[in-house]
């Protein structure tokens, strides 16, 4: 019977699988869901695309922080500085929207106790350092689902976890 679950989500519907999965084991044993964001400034555009589309980020002022990386009046240190402040923002903002629908959808399958938590950093080093400070009895992590000779080079997230955590991981892999 598990008291605290873990469930690192990144707004992904493989992640969104997992908060399925774990929100079912969470109404069973009446378990606490610790759901977990973990930010980088490293934002593909497709990903500030999206920002803007579901309104986290205004339109406007993604222009104004672009049009700010055009004057050559700006040393190249602080369009930077501009730049990793405004990526770290836009990553907060959609690391709370994504939690924030996590919990949502935690409270319609009828899980009674979430917390929420967004940290910036390696998301397997976070991801351990949330289990073992909130005491989680199991992690729920989807998986990219490489395979064979990739891992040797680039062991996803989930592995790293599982090879490193405290606790059970159930780790969910992509069909293919």
């Amino acid at each position: 019977m598990y008291k605290r679950i873990l469930v690192p989500i990144d707004g992904s519907d493989h992640a969104s699988e997992g908060l399925r999965v774990a929100c079912a084991l969470a109404e069973h044993d009446h378990a606490k869901l610790i759901l977990l964001c973990v930010t980088n400034e490293d934002i593909p555009e497709d990903v500030v695309g999206a920002a803007i589309n579901e309104g986290i980020v205004r339109p406007a002022s993604y222009r104004e922080f672009a049009g700010t990386l055009d004057y050559s009046s700006i040393a190249p240190t602080m369009m930077q500085v501009k730049r990793e402040t405004f990526l770290a923002r836009m990553a907060n903002a959609i690391a709370e929207k994504v939690v924030e629908r996590g919990t949502a959808f935690a409270s319609d399958h009828n899980v009674s106790e979430v917390m929420t938590l967004v940290r910036s950093g390696h998301p397997d080093d976070r991801i351990l350092e949330v289990a073992d400070d909130y005491h989680a009895d199991l992690i729920v992590i989807a998986s990219r689902g490489t395979s064979g000779i990739e891992t040797l080079f680039d062991p996803s997230i989930a592995q790293r976890v599982r090879d490193s955590s405290k606790c059970p991981c159930l780790i969910l892999y992509r069909s293919l």
